[in-house]
């Protein structure tokens, strides 16, 4: 690419104190098949020697523009490097992660097929399994509904943005950014709520679909003590014991948060963009309460299933069509089984996907 070219796509790099892996990355980037592309590197006020790497690649390398910013999280970073950018099409990738050499190629080539699905591609925690699959054709396979939140649900894949590919106009006409509030602290909802906005605004005149790359062409490094990322998996080990522990006297206190929230802020769930991830969150809240009234013995207060505040939140869920598997045991009413839906999800079981599939054939018609 000249640099008096518009390239067609723009690569935004959140760096911050990763000069080890920081160079893996931008090779990887820089030896992509694809060639219209511009690399920003946003460098987010870093203690250690990564502003000095960027500006080293941005003087060799015509397609790599440097942002140097005071330091302000991964979310300002990545913000900033939607202001800048030019191009079309946004991929995302982290500083000591590292990407195969077709990725982009093989992306933009399904995404300029296949213009109205959201592309995704798999990931890998093996550094050598880029090299290994390298030669592997290019595969996509057409994913819809069912199929989407059960990969999202077992594989976590509905969290990340590094592993889908965004269209900018569609980012710019609704206004969208990465919430600065939010991090890993809030278990990687800043991506979570940005990628849940992105469905909405995306899908709101088209069909629900999706093009899944099922090769391995992203490497995901877990070996950066300095990653944000690794700090939040250091903790996942005592959020995941948490979850497994019934807590005293949970379900009157999330009832009595739920019941405050809804008084306080009575367009809680306005925006249809927002408001029903944060009724999917209550219901799974108001379910694990229900688990633990049932391990402890404890009994459910009154209008805990089918009190206004819930009916308010399964009215929400009905009005936008957005299914969770808490949507029906609530609507029945049945403490026992909101309390198992609850185990099954946290573990996993065979019987949460079959439930899933159960409810999903009863309730019928478009369920996102």
């Amino acid at each position: 690419m000249q640099p008096e070219q518009t390239p067609l796509v723009s690569v935004i790099v959140p760096v911050w104190n990763c000069e080890k892996f920081l160079p893996r990355c931008v090779d990887s980037i820089l030896a992509q098949t694809w060639p219209e592309f511009e690399l920003i590197l946003v460098d987010d006020g870093s203690p250690d020697g990564c502003g000095a790497i960027c500006d080293s690649y941005a003087a060799k390398d015509p397609r790599v523009r440097v942002i140097h910013k005071e330091n302000g999280g991964v979310s300002t970073a990545r913000n900033a490097g939607l202001d800048a950018a030019v191009g079309l099409y946004i991929f995302f990738v982290d500083a000591d992660d590292a990407i195969e050499a077709h990725l982009m190629e093989y992306a933009m080539r399904s995404q300029l097929a296949h213009p109205d699905r959201l592309v995704m591609w798999e990931l890998t925690l093996d550094e050598a399994e880029l090299a290994r699959r390298a030669g592997e054709p290019f595969a996509e396979t057409l994913m819809r509904g069912l199929e989407v939140q059960m990969m999202f649900t077992s594989k976590g894949q509905g969290v990340q943005v590094w592993n889908k590919l965004f269209q900018a106009g569609c980012i710019k006409k609704f206004g969208m950014r990465f919430d600065k509030e939010l991090g890993y602290e809030h278990n990687l909802s800043e991506d979570e709520v940005f990628f849940q906005q992105y469905q909405e605004n995306f899908f709101s005149d088209k069909p629900r679909l999706y093009t899944y790359l099922p090769v391995p062409r992203y490497y995901h490094e877990m070996d950066n003590p300095e990653s944000l990322v690794t700090r939040y998996e250091a903790r996942y080990g005592q959020f995941k014991r948490d979850a497994d522990a019934a807590k005293p006297g949970y379900a009157p206190a999330i009832l009595e948060e739920l019941r405050a929230n809804l008084t306080e802020y009575a367009d809680l769930f306005a925006e249809p963009d927002k408001g029903y991830v944060t009724i999917r969150h209550y219901l799974r809240c108001l379910a694990y309460g229900a688990w633990c009234a049932r391990e402890l013995g404890e009994a459910l207060p009154a209008g805990y299933l089918r009190g206004p505040e819930v009916t308010a939140l399964l009215d929400g869920l009905l009005a936008r069509r957005r299914y969770t598997p808490y949507y029906l045991p609530f609507r029945l009413g049945s403490a026992k089984l909101v309390a198992a839906m609850y185990d099954w999800d946290n573990r996993k079981t065979v019987w949460y996907y079959r439930l899933i599939l159960a409810q999903k054939l009863l309730l019928g018609g478009r369920w996102d």
